[in-house]
C-alpha cells in the first residue's frame, strides 16, 4: 500500500518529466529547420545565388551534423558521408576539415560550421552586397540555429534528475515482489477447491501480477527511451526526415521564382474588382444596414428625448 503509492507518484512525476524533455527538443529540432527555412527566404531576395547557395550548404550541413555529434546512431559514416553524397553539402577541403575535427564526438563541427556561415554574411556585407540591418538579421537567424542545436546537446549533457530515476528503480525492485506475494496470499490455499475454481484463481491471480509488472516495468522504460528520442526506437524522432526535408525546402524557397511588378493601374483595378466581388459586397450592404439601423435608434432616442423636454416645459 505505501510503497505502491510511493512508486505511483514517482513513477508519474518521472514520465511527466520524460514527456516535458521530448516535448522541448521537439520544439528544438523544429527551430532549427525554421531558422534555415528563414534564412533561406531572406537570401532569395537579398543576396547573389553564390552566396546564398553556399550559406545554405553551410547550414544545412550544421544541421546534420549536431544530430551526429549528439547520437551515436548518426555517424560520419552512415549519415554524413551518405547525405554530402546526394546533398553536395561540402567541398573536399570542406569535408576533410570537418574529418580532422572528428564529427562523431561532440558539437565541434557544428559550431565551426555556424562560424562559416558567420563568414559568409560578413564577407557580402564588406563587398556591399548587404547592408548593415540585413547584416544583422543574418546573424541573429544563424546565431538562432547555434542555440537550437545547442539546446539539444544541453538536454543531452543534463539527464533525468538521478532523485527520479534512483527511486523509480528502487521501489520497482521493491514492489513488484511484494506486490506478488500480497496477491499470491490473498488468493489463499486452492488445492482444495475445485479444478475450474483453482483454474480461475490461478489466472486472475497471475494476470494481475503480469499486468502490473508491465505498466510499472513499461512505463518506465517508456519514460526512458522518450528522454533520448534521437535513437533508432520507433518513438524516437525522424531525423532524416527532417535533414531530408529542411535541405529540400530551402533549396526550393532560394529557387523562388519573384513575380513581375504590378503598376497602379493593375493594382487600383484588382483593388476595385475586389471591392466588387459579392462576397465583400454582402459584408459592406451587413455593415452599411447595421450602421443605418444604430442611427436611426440614436435619432428616435434623441426626438423622444426633445419631448420629453417639451412637455416638461409646457408644464
Amino acid at each position: 500500500g505505501m510503497i505502491g503509492g510511493f512508486l505511483t507518484i514517482f513513477l508519474i512525476f518521472y514520465a511527466k518529466y520524460a514527456s516535458e524533455r521530448y516535448a522541448d527538443m521537439y520544439k528544438a529540432s523544429m527551430g532549427c529547420e525554421g531558422r534555415i527555412f528563414d534564412v533561406a527566404a531572406l537570401a532569395c531576395s537579398s543576396l547573389p545565388r553564390v552566396h546564398g547557395l553556399r550559406l545554405l550548404r553551410y547550414l544545412n550541413a550544421a544541421h546534420i551534423a549536431g544530430y551526429i555529434g549528439l547520437s551515436d546512431t548518426y555517424t560520419y559514416g552512415n549519415f554524413f558521408i551518405t547525405s554530402n553524397k546526394t546533398k553536395k553539402l561540402l567541398t573536399s577541403l570542406e569535408q576533410k576539415r570537418m574529418e580532422s575535427i572528428c564529427m562523431d564526438k561532440g558539437g565541434s563541427c557544428y559550431r565551426e560550421l555556424i562560424s562559416w556561415a558567420i563568414a559568409e554574411v560578413t564577407k557580402a556585407q564588406k563587398n556591399g552586397l548587404i547592408d548593415n540591418q540585413l547584416a544583422h538579421q543574418y546573424r541573429e537567424l544563424i546565431l538562432k540555429l547555434r542555440g537550437c542545436i545547442g539546446t539539444l546537446y544541453d538536454f543531452d549533457d543534463q539527464p533525468i534528475e538521478f532523485f527520479y530515476c534512483h527511486f523509480v528503480c528502487v521501489l520497482t525492485f521493491l514492489y513488484l515482489p511484494l506486490f506478488t506475494l500480497e496477491v499470491a496470499l490473498s488468493t489463499g490455499y486452492t488445492k482444495d477447491l475445485e479444478f475450474f475454481e483453482m483454474l480461475l484463481y490461478e489466472t486472475v491471480s497471475i494476470t494481475t501480477v503480469f499486468l502490473q509488472a508491465i505498466f510499472v516495468i513499461g512505463l518506465r522504460i517508456l519514460a526512458d527511451r522518450v528522454a533520448f528520442p534521437y535513437g533508432c526506437d520507433y518513438e524516437d524522432f525522424s531525423v532524416l526526415h527532417y535533414v531530408n526535408f529542411t535541405w529540400v525546402m530551402s533549396r526550393r524557397m532560394l529557387n523562388a521564382e519573384l513575380p513581375a511588378e504590378t503598376d497602379l493601374y493593375e493594382e487600383e483595378q484588382m483593388c476595385e474588382e475586389a471591392t466588387q466581388s459579392p462576397s465583400m459586397y454582402k459584408c459592406q450592404r451587413r455593415g452599411t444596414t447595421q450602421m443605418s439601423e444604430e442611427a436611426t435608434q440614436s435619432s428616435n432616442a434623441e426626438m423622444y428625448r426633445e419631448s420629453d423636454d417639451d412637455e416638461e416645459n409646457g408644464e
